[in-house]
C-alpha cells in the first residue's frame, strides 16, 4: 500500500510539472508548487450543492431536538482515513482530563481512527462508529456538541484545508481546531469556532 502511495505521489508531481500551473486548496500547497517552479493560485475547498442540501436537512433535524437536563455533552471526531491517528493521540491527554472531570460527557470517534491507549482510562465514555458515506456524515456531525479537528504540527498538516470546520458549520456545530494556517484563516476565534 505504501509503495502504491509513493508511486502515486511521483505521478502527481510529474503531472504537475507538465502542467506548469495549478490551483491549490491551501497557501502551503501553493508555496510548495511554486518551489517546484509551478505557478499556483489558492482556491479553498468548499462544499457542493449536494452536500449543502444534505447538511441543511441534518441542521434542521438538529435544531428540532431539545437538549434535556442530564443529556451527555458529545465531543466528536470523524476521519475518513487512518492518517489522523497521530492527531487523535496528540489531544488524548486533554480528552481524558475532560472526560474524567465530566462523567456525563461522551466522545464519539467516527471512521477508521485507532484510539490511543490513553483513552482506555475513559473507555466507557468513548463510542466508536464505523466509516460512513459522505451523504450520511452531516447527520453524524449534527449529533456532536463540539467537533474536534486536531492536527499535529508539520508541513503535511499545514497543507490540509479547513474542510472539517466547514462541514461542521453547515450543521451548526462549533469546531475546536488546532492552530494550522487554514483553520486560523477560516475560523473567527470564539465566534465560529475555537482555534
Amino acid at each position: 500500500e505504501r509503495l502504491l502511495w509513493i508511486e502515486g505521489v511521483r505521478r502527481y508531481r510529474a503531472t504537475l510539472l507538465e502542467c506548469g500551473a495549478g490551483i491549490a486548496s491551501t497557501a502551503e500547497i501553493a508555496r510548495q508548487m511554486r518551489r517546484l517552479g509551478v505557478a499556483a493560485r489558492v482556491h479553498r475547498n468548499g462544499v457542493d450543492t449536494a452536500l449543502g442540501v444534505v447538511s441543511e436537512g441534518a441542521r434542521r433535524a438538529r435544531g428540532s431536538r431539545l437538549r434535556k437536563p442530564g443529556d451527555p455533552f458529545v465531543l466528536g471526531y470523524s476521519s475518513g482515513t487512518t492518517t489522523h491517528d497521530a492527531d487523535l493521540a496528540l489531544v488524548a491527554p486533554a480528552l481524558v482530563d475532560f472526560l474524567l472531570s465530566r462523567p456525563e460527557a461522551r466522545l464519539i470517534l467516527g471512521g477508521p481512527l485507532q484510539p490511543p491507549p490513553a483513552l482506555d482510562a475513559v473507555a466507557g465514555q468513548v463510542q466508536r462508529l464505523g466509516f460512513i458515506s459522505w451523504d450520511r456524515h452531516p447527520a453524524r456531525l449534527a449529533t456532536f456538541d463540539l467537533n474536534l479537528a486536531p492536527l499535529v504540527e508539520g508541513l503535511f498538516n499545514e497543507s490540509k484545508s479547513s474542510i472539517k470546520w466547514s462541514e461542521a458549520g453547515l450543521v451548526d456545530v462549533p469546531t475546536l481546531a488546532s492552530g494550522s494556517a487554514p483553520f486560523r484563516e477560516s475560523i473567527d476565534h470564539e465566534v465560529t469556532g475555537i482555534v
